[in-house]
């Protein structure tokens, strides 16, 4: 997701994607989730898309959506190389083992209900080296990104736990941000 895209946390409020780091709890599709992990990549050659004529390019293909036959992602091959096995598997399949790729037409969880998907608009943008973040979340490995319920990225491989106990056991803020900034 584009920096400034707004994640629901778990109190109610809003906060950009990119100021989300390990230990903070976000609203997932059924409860709250710990960040475990939060990362920081590059858009390269990919396109930023759109919903629903909303103006706001937020995200990529790859990434999964909660619909109401499941998971679903505009792109299932660049899923499972972008994402990997696990976020791949997790994908809604037909008949055959087949994703289902999201499309026009389907209903997506948002935090007001189900919205039908009407329309999906791309854009590319001549700045292959604008940053995209993505985190890994505990439980149902769900948030919500420009109020879509998202699911988490990089596979969920639960990298990072260490460090989010380490956080609720000590509670210190202070460790919690320059852990972050080591990241970096």
């Amino acid at each position: 997701f584009i920096a400034g895209t707004m994640v629901c946390m778990a109190d109610g409020t809003n906060m950009k994607i990119e100021d989300v780091i390990a230990g903070d709890l976000v609203k997932g599709k059924s409860g709250d989730n710990v960040v475990t992990t939060s990362y920081r990549t590059e858009l390269k050659n990919k396109k930023l898309y759109s919903f629903n004529n909303r103006g706001s390019y937020f995200v990529t293909s790859e990434h999964p959506f909660w619909t109401a036959e499941g998971w679903k992602s505009m792109d299932p091959k660049a899923t499972l190389e972008r994402e990997g096995i696990h976020v791949y598997n997790d994908l809604t399949r037909d008949k055959d083992g087949k994703p289902i790729v999201l499309k026009v037409g389907d209903d997506v969880q948002t935090l007001d209900g189900m919205v039908r998907i009407r329309s999906i608009e791309s854009k590319e943008v001549n700045n292959s080296d604008l940053p995209l973040y993505t985190f890994i979340v505990t439980n149902d490995h769900s948030y919500f990104a420009d109020g879509y319920c998202v699911h988490n990225g990089k596979g969920g491989s639960g990298k990072g736990i260490v460090c989010t106990s380490m956080y609720q056991t000590t509670g210190l803020e202070d460790w919690r941000r320059a852990m972050a900034i080591w990241r970096l």
